[in-house]
């Protein structure tokens, strides 16, 4: 596959990137809290739709692939929140498709807990 430059100009969906953390919950606890990292442009190419049974529960899924400028500081540990929809994507894996260091590609899943 030859490289190609990154065409900014498809990059149209806005994301938020968020990481987790622990917040105290008052009373000597911690909850599990998601912090914004950074909101960003990106492409989103849809992969494929299914249907999970988890829990005698019938549960659609979607994948998709988000392409977004080169970040270092991006974890499968991270997910990714649709700013127009409120969906929320797990990030499964990171790519650098060229090892350019210009894009990375982040396959994604929806509608599952991590």
């Amino acid at each position: 596959m030859a490289w190609t430059p990154l065409q900014v100009g498809r990059l149209r969906c806005r994301i938020r990137i968020e990481g987790e953390s622990l917040a105290s919950n008052g009373q000597g606890g911690h909850s599990k809290v998601w912090t914004p990292l950074a909101e960003i442009w990106s492409e989103k190419i849809p992969m494929r739709g299914d249907e999970v049974l988890r829990d005698n529960v019938l549960r659609s899924t979607s994948t998709a692939r988000f392409v977004i400028r080169y970040r270092d500081d991006v974890t499968t540990k991270h997910r990714l929140v649709e700013k127009v929809s409120g969906k929320i994507w797990n990030i499964r894996a990171i790519d650098d498709p060229y090892g350019r260091s210009d894009r990375n590609e982040l396959t994604c899943e929806s509608g599952v807990s991590t």
